[in-house]
């Protein structure tokens, strides 16, 4: 028989053991280390004494009962340091005996990974500041070449000089915006979240990168809708995707003197739907063996010409993580030989009824909620049936464990929210249940739920719904949804 809390303490990364009331039986030394208690005082505790907000343990005991969860969590460590760490657990039964169940897992202190993705983003950004600086400074020289040649052909001429003095006026007036623009671009990203219009966030990125691109023979172009309403967002997050959208396209044209890149704006299902942002190139586009690892952390297309990959390779996982904290999403079509559309899909907000929900204050928001919320949640797994009414217990939730039931009872009661898992695969499936919700979706919120990573079938399901959550949910996710109200900490 395997001697399992002597292979815990003997596992190089943060392995435990809980029993059925989540108290530690046995620790790994690495997990001793970093907690920076001793085994003796973690096995007094309970699992959910590491946490910030105590709450949250009993979400992930009762969902592991019917799953492996996985999820990246804060810990309370060391003189009360909170540090992110990655959680994984599951709920085993060693003996086979009713009453014998424990929960098996391990944590990973990843703060020292947070840093240094945090430094190679830095480091990224100050490379595209670089680039952007490059084409900068060109146009600088060219323009006090040009001024400093009209001047003197001014001389003795008052005529001349007049209109000389307003052409100065107005080139150095664009030429301090640009400046403005690079200065701003360069400095540590802004926290605040506001409501602003996406062209004039769109506008900031082409003044930057517009004279570089011009440098080198690409055509930029300009489709705006007349439509797109003020939304919010953390809008320097926002202008640093964009750019890195960009500089990706100006990269896949290459050395081209007649590539084009087009940036479109587009409202999508009237107001109060989500605002598009496609970035077209005609350049090289991406080769099949690829395309399912761009999103990938420190994976890279770009090589050097000695075959080194060029860049950090995080461009594109920090974009789409800003699109996921915008309740947003990010994807693109290509075809080899021909191009690359990236299309980034934010869900327009006011400021008055939505701001940023922190990872770290779920208290803050339990404790600050207008209004009960009616809640529907449709999902077989009786994990989750279990989870949701811990998660909302400020709020009146009814579970159903079936489409069939879920259906009724959405069409019986007036629901605020309904949560469906699109992954139910009993007749009628999460699919057909979609469908049997149409009547009433005009009349409540409803957000699905998948594992599925098909873009092409993921923008049919967004057509008809408010919002699609994609496995593993985030608790910020489900409480952004139920609580959009917050007030300012």
């Amino acid at each position: 028989m395997v001697d399992l809390p002597g292979f815990l303490r003997a596992m190089p990364a943060g392995g435990f053991l809980l029993d059925a009331d989540g108290r530690f039986l046995a620790v790994a030394t690495y997990l001793v280390r970093t907690l920076g208690r001793s085994e003796a005082e973690l096995t007094a505790l309970r699992f959910h004494d590491l946490f910030p907000e105590p709450r949250l343990a009993p979400f992930y005991l009762r969902a592991s009962a019917d799953m492996v969860v996985e999820d990246e969590i804060r810990l309370r460590g060391p003189d009360d340091r909170i540090f992110p760490a990655l959680l994984g657990l599951a709920r085993v039964d060693p003996s086979g005996q009713s009453g014998g169940a424990v929960y098996v897992g391990s944590l990973t202190d990843v703060s020292r990974r947070r840093l240094r993705e945090s430094r190679l983003a830095r480091r990224q950004r100050h490379a595209a500041v670089g680039l952007i600086a490059a084409g900068f400074t060109r146009d600088v020289l060219a323009l006090v070449e040009t001024l400093g040649a009209r001047a003197r052909n001014a001389r003795g001429d008052a005529d001349r000089a007049v209109t000389f003095a307003d052409d100065a006026v107005d080139e150095l007036g664009r030429l301090a915006e640009r400046c403005r623009a690079l200065i701003g671009f360069g400095r540590p990203r802004s926290q605040v979240w506001r409501c602003v219009r996406l062209e004039a966030v769109i506008e900031r990125v082409l003044t930057l990168i517009d004279p570089d691109l011009r440098g080198r023979g690409i055509t930029l172009t300009r489709r705006f809708a007349d439509d797109v309403p003020p939304t919010l967002m953390n809008d320097a997050l926002v202008e640093e995707t964009l750019l890195t959208l960009i500089v990706n396209a100006s990269d896949a044209i290459g050395g081209r003197r007649d590539g084009t890149i087009t940036v479109e704006t587009e409202l999508e299902d009237g107001p109060g739907g989500n605002v598009i942002v496609r970035v077209r190139d005609d350049g090289r586009g991406i080769v099949a063996a690829d395309r399912a690892r761009m999103f990938q952390p420190f994976f890279t297309t770009k090589l050097g010409p000695d075959g080194e990959p060029l860049g950090s390779g995080l461009g594109l996982a920090l974009a789409q993580e800003v699109c996921h904290e915008h309740g947003g999403t990010i994807g693109f079509e290509t075809r080899a030989g021909e191009g690359t559309c990236f299309t980034v899909r934010l869900p327009v907000r006011e400021e008055r009824r939505q701001l940023r929900v922190p990872v770290d204050a779920p208290r803050r928001l339990l404790d600050h909620v207008e209004r009960r919320r009616r809640v529907l949640v449709i999902d077989d797994e009786a994990g989750m049936r279990d989870l949701f009414p811990i998660i909302l217990r400020d709020h009146e939730v009814t579970v159903a464990g079936s489409s069939r039931e879920g259906v009724s009872l959405a069409s019986d009661g007036a629901f605020d929210l309904i949560f469906l898992d699109l992954d139910i695969e009993q007749s009628p499936t999460g699919h057909e249940a979609l469908e049997l919700l149409a009547p009433v979706a005009g009349r409540a919120h409803v957000a699905v739920v998948t594992a599925a990573a098909d873009d092409a079938r993921l923008e049919a399901v967004r057509e008809r719904v408010d919002t699609v959550l994609l496995k593993p949910v985030r608790l910020e996710e489900v409480l952004g949804l139920v609580e959009p109200t917050v007030p300012d900490a």
